[in-house]
C-alpha cells in the first residue's frame, strides 16, 4: 500500500489480488480537475484500465473517489 498527501489531496494505492489495485483519492471539493489528471496519468501512464469508479461529497469541503484498476505493468512491486 502506498499513500501519498498534500495540503488539499490525499492518494492510497492498495493491491487487491494479483493484477488489481484500489486508487482512493481524497480532496478539495474545489480540487475539481483531480479525477480527470489521475485517471490521465494511471491509465495512459502506468499501463492500468479502469474496471469501477464511485465518487461521494461529505458535507464539509471534501470530495472522496474510490478508482477499481486491473493492472496491465507491475508498476506497484516493491
Amino acid at each position: 500500500e502506498r499513500a501519498e498527501t498534500s495540503s488539499s489531496a490525499a492518494v492510497t494505492i492498495s493491491p487487491v489480488g494479483g493484477k488489481e489495485v484500489v486508487v482512493q483519492i481524497t480532496a478539495l471539493k474545489a480540487d475539481k480537475g483531480i479525477l480527470s489528471e489521475a485517471l490521465d496519468k494511471l491509465e495512459l501512464g502506468h499501463g492500468l484500465l479502469l474496471l469501477n469508479a464511485s465518487s461521494f461529497q461529505s458535507s464539509g469541503d471534501r470530495i472522496f473517489h474510490s478508482l477499481h484498476f486491473q493492472v496491465f505493468n507491475c508498476i506497484f512491486n516493491s
